[in-house]
């Protein structure tokens, strides 16, 4: 082979790995697009408590508040409890977490852990009823960093279910730990798969006058398990989840389950004559062809009838309920919903519009609730189909001047969107 013949090969075969390189970033670049883009899932029903974590430990559908003194970081989905191994949440325990023989429910939480365990007992996740006691519902780790679910009842009766493989490796990992008492088994699923069930052989309660609960410990019978990394997106529900459903958890990613989300069609847009419409015709009890017709967008994923008025009940307390008095109402939260999607602002969004007993009676209240994580276009984080930061794309309003673009439309009138993708 002459000298430039091999130059030559040399150049191809750079040129080709050059290109392998490309791709492989790409491809990766994609994956973190797809999932950012992902839609959130509407929460299962019958949710007992949730504990997003998104800078307090408060349970957003229920009474069982917590009390935190920790940190926050980034999380799964928006902020995380960031446990240092030495704190913990202890959360208000009501009735609604009583369970009896035969109730099922369901454990889940996003984790990401990447210091060593200590504890010669594990580290615990979430800790329900346990009190030094009999009792116990537990979603944890083992001292080799392998998920387990336990129940145990009144009479001494325990069922454990156990993953296989370490999860100390610095990632984030879906667990939901389910017990089913129609079908008497118990479940353990990681990051979306079922990975191990025992039949369920307790005979017994899970309900406990003094019982504790908590996220990231439990009592100190005989060692606290403290756990030391990152929690995200706690729930308990008052039934055994399926399969899919749990998946559809996982399969969320970083968007996560709907604090409220007001694009009922599923189109990508907020629009206040067909979103806004639909919610309040549910509200007002109409179902059917009745809830849709004239109402859905272009290029919807949501049409039916059944599947929009599902999503809208699903939605109803944790992100439709505005003014904060405990329901959702078509003639006052749904006529600010109304109002918001028409891109009224300030007072013009709940004069007139607030229901008796209401806690959020101001635009103040109402605009920080919508800004906690009800509409991802005040959340503070460049997500959905965002340009920059809660603006652009076609779900946001435009975006100022020196905020990222990719079209003049996603620009204030007047500006345009540069050579570098910067509205100016």
């Amino acid at each position: 082979m002459s000298q430039r013949t091999a130059n030559f090969v040399l150049y191809v075969c750079v040129a080709l790995a050059g290109l392998a390189a490309a791709i492989a970033s790409a491809q990766a670049a994609a994956a973190l697009l797809q999932e950012t883009l992902a839609a959130c899932v509407a929460p299962p029903t019958a949710m007992a408590a949730w504990w997003p974590g998104d800078g307090n430990a408060n349970d957003i559908v229920g009474g069982n508040a917590g009390a935190y003194s920790g940190a926050f970081a980034p999380g799964k989905v928006g902020r995380a409890f960031s446990l240092d191994g030495a704190h913990d949440v202890t959360i208000t325990h009501t009735s609604v977490l009583d369970f009896g023989h035969t109730d099922s429910f369901t454990l889940d939480a996003w984790i990401n852990k990447s210091a060593p365990i200590v504890d010669t007992s594990g580290e615990m996740v979430l800790s329900l009823t346990y009190n030094c006691s009999a009792e116990v519902i537990t979603l944890a780790l083992t001292p080799a960093g392998v998920a387990i679910f336990s129940i145990r009842d009144n009479l001494v009766n325990s069922v454990d279910v156990i993953a296989s493989g370490s999860l100390v490796d610095g990632q984030w990992h879906h667990l939901a730990g389910v017990r089913d008492a129609a079908l008497g088994n118990v479940k353990l699923y990681l990051d979306g798969a079922l990975v191990a069930s025992a039949t369920d052989s307790t005979t017994g309660t899970f309900t406990l006058a003094a019982a504790q609960d908590r996220i990231g410990s439990r009592p100190v019978c005989p060692t606290p398990m403290f756990f030391n990394g990152l929690i995200d997106e706690v729930e308990v529900y008052r039934r055994a989840l399926s399969g899919s459903e749990v998946q559809a958890l996982f399969n969320a990613g970083s968007a996560g389950k709907c604090k409220c989300n007001f694009d009922v069609d599923d189109n990508g847009q907020l629009d206040a004559l067909t979103d806004g419409l639909m919610i309040i015709r549910a509200g007002l009890g109409l179902t059917g062809p009745a809830l849709t017709q004239g109402t859905i967008g272009p290029n919807a994923n949501r049409t039916n009838p059944t599947a929009v008025l599902d999503f809208i009940n699903a939605n109803k307390l944790t992100g439709y309920d505005l003014d904060g008095n405990g329901t959702f109402d078509a003639v006052t939260d749904g006529l600010m919903i109304l109002r918001y999607l028409f891109r009224f602002d300030g007072a013009a969004v709940v004069t007139g519009a607030v229901g008796s007993s209401a806690t959020r009676t101001d635009w103040n209240a109402v605009n920080a609730f919508l800004a906690s994580g009800c509409d991802a276009c005040r959340d503070g984080i460049k997500d959905l189909s965002e340009t920059d930061i809660d603006c652009g794309g076609p779900a946001c309003g435009a975006c100022a001047v020196g905020k990222k673009c990719l079209a003049n439309s996603d620009c204030q009138t007047g500006h345009i969107c540069n050579l570098s993708n910067v509205c100016q």
